[in-house]
C-alpha cells in the first residue's frame, strides 16, 4: 500500500476553511482506468487508521454510521435488491470536514451490502475525477465519490456534500464569516446524522440499476 495515499493530512489542512474545495488545475487528456485506481485505493479501515487530522470527527461518525444502519436495514436491502455490483471510488483527505461527515456512512453501507465496495484514493492520484465532477458552483472538491459498475464504468457521482446542504452553502457561504459558516454546517451534519448522504447514494445506485435494465 502506498503510504502517500493513506496519509493525506498535510494536503487536507489547506482544505479546512474552504469547504474542502481545491484549486483548479488543468485536466489530463488520458483515458481514466477506474479499475486500476480502485485497486490502488485504501480500504476505509486503512484510511481511518492512518488518519491524523479530524480523527475524533472520523471516529465519532464511524460509530454513528454503525448505529444508523442498525436502525435502517432497508437501505442495505435496497442496495442488494438492485441488479449488478457496484463500487464507490472515493477521492478524499482526512482533513476535509465534508469527507469526515459523509464517507463513514458510505463506508458502513459498503461493508454491509454484499454487492457494494469502497476504496479511497488521494486527490494527487485522482484529480481528473474531481475536475470531471465539479460542484454546482463549479469547484473541484473532496469528497468526490464516483459510482462504478461491475465493468468499471462511471454511472454516477456524489460530490462534496448532500444536495440540501450544498444548496444552503452555495447560497450563504459568501455572506458569512468562515467560523459561522462552519458552525452552521456542522450543526446541519449533526442533525442529519448521515441520513441524507445514505439516501442520495442509495438512490444513485437504484437509478444506475434501472438504466442498466
Amino acid at each position: 500500500m502506498n503510504t502517500r495515499k493513506l496519509l493525506p493530512a498535510v494536503f487536507g489542512i489547506a482544505l479546512l476553511l474552504v469547504g474542502c474545495a481545491t484549486a483548479q488545475d488543468s485536466t489530463t487528456d488520458a483515458t481514466p482506468d477506474y479499475d486500476v485506481l480502485f485497486g490502488s485505493g485504501a480500504t476505509y479501515e486503512e484510511f481511518l487508521e492512518a488518519a491524523t487530522s479530524r480523527k475524533g470527527m472520523w471516529t465519532a461518525n464511524t460509530d454513528s454510521a454503525a448505529k444508523l444502519l442498525d436502525r435502517s436495514a432497508d437501505l442495505v436491502r435496497r442496495v442488494e435488491d438492485t441488479a449488478g455490483e457496484y463500487r464507490m471510488l472515493v477521492v478524499a483527505v482526512d482533513g476535509c470536514s465534508d469527507s469526515a461527515n459523509t464517507i463513514p456512512y458510505l463506508a458502513h453501507l459498503a461493508a454491509n451490502a454484499r454487492n457494494l465496495e469502497l476504496r479511497i484514493v488521494h486527490p494527487d492520484d485522482a484529480r481528473h475525477i474531481m475536475e470531471g465532477n465539479r460542484t454546482p458552483d463549479g469547484r473541484a472538491a473532496t469528497p468526490t465519490v464516483l459510482l462504478l459498475n461491475k465493468a468499471g464504468g462511471s454511472v454516477g457521482a456524489f460530490v462534496e456534500r448532500p444536495s440540501a446542504l450544498q444548496d444552503w452553502a452555495i447560497a450563504n457561504k459568501s455572506s458569512m464569516r468562515s467560523r459561522d459558516f462552519m458552525r452552521e454546517k456542522f450543526a446541519w451534519y449533526d442533525a442529519d446524522g448521515g441520513r441524507s448522504t445514505l439516501a442520495e447514494m442509495v438512490a444513485l445506485i437504484e437509478t444506475a440499476a434501472s438504466v442498466r435494465q
